[in-house]
């Protein structure tokens, strides 16, 4: 289940302007995954970082304790070889965290 009390907290409760932030996360995240992917494949760690670090931020919309977890895997210091191990489970666990965003922006979008 998604969780997006952060958005009631800050004010943005309403269907339209839930749907406008939804849309975003939905335009930004998976092509910082995309990225990362790219660097992880050239063991290109700072460019890593620096993506890995304009992600983090957008992990606190939707709180998700193995999406974090996992972050702890790869952020910091890690040498590439940790970053390539662990990776994929961050990549799998955010992709879940990316369908509920899409579902929930259409349960939204249809007034549900």
């Amino acid at each position: 289940m998604l969780d997006y009390s952060f958005f009631e907290k800050i004010g943005l409760s309403g269907n339209e302007n839930l749907i406008k932030f939804f849309t975003l996360y939905l335009e930004t995240v998976p092509k910082y995954i995309s990225h990362m992917e790219e660097a992880v494949a050239l063991g290109d760690v700072q460019t890593f970082r620096e993506i890995n670090h304009k992600l983090k931020p957008s992990l606190l919309f939707f709180p998700n304790y193995q999406v974090n977890e996992a972050m702890r895997n790869i952020e910091g210091n890690q040498p590439i070889e940790n970053i390539q191990a662990h990776f994929p489970k961050f990549k799998k666990l955010l992709s879940i965290v990316i369908e509920q965003v899409k579902t929930e922006r259409e349960r939204l979008k249809n007034g549900q």
